[in-house]
């Protein structure tokens, strides 16, 4: 069920009647400390995989297969700093759901997406890994550039369609 669901339900609590002890926390202090170290966080890793972007469109030797799968995956945790981290340190300043219901149905499906992806997108270099080390003939066949992009193109689509299907 989507913690959304619970906010318009006849039965659930309102959530500005929340506490500090219902968000898990023994302090105002300890929300902002936390809210804090995500903001840190969430800078570090958008700075940290911007920069794998950056060098590895500008070095040419490493525009390999394994590195398609990489830049995947740090397409995914960019996705993450920038949409789901800002979203969840402004929850906890607030110390509630800052925005309409709507919104927070379309955080869900963000939430879904950019998680799963980054599942998906490790599922994908493990299996790469496992095919180039056990079956190396067959490694050069199936891992091309071309079938590795649409191998990062096509994890996008299905968790997106699952990402729909989840938020519906």
């Amino acid at each position: 069920m989507f913690l959304c669901d619970d906010m318009t339900s006849e039965n659930s609590t309102s959530y500005e009647s929340l506490t500090l002890a219902d968000h898990g926390a023994s302090s105002m202090a300890e929300l902002y400390i936390e809210g804090v170290i995500l903001t840190i966080i969430c800078l570090v890793a958008l700075v940290g995989n911007v920069s794998v972007y950056l060098i590895v469109i500008r070095t040419k030797k490493l525009r390999t297969v394994t590195n398609f799968f990489i830049l995947g995956l740090a397409a995914a945790d960019i996705l993450v700093s920038v949409a789901n981290m800002p979203v969840t340190v402004a929850s906890l300043f607030a110390g509630t759901w800052p925005l309409d219901h709507t919104s927070c149905l379309v955080f869900g499906f963000i939430n879904m997406l950019t998680l799963c992806s980054s599942v998906l997108s490790l599922c994908n270099i493990s299996i790469n890994r496992y095919v180039m080390i056990c079956r190396p003939f067959r490694a050069k066949i199936i891992y091309t550039k071309r079938n590795a992009i649409l191998m990062v193109i096509g994890k996008f689509i299905f968790v997106s369609s699952s990402a729909i299907i989840y938020s519906i």
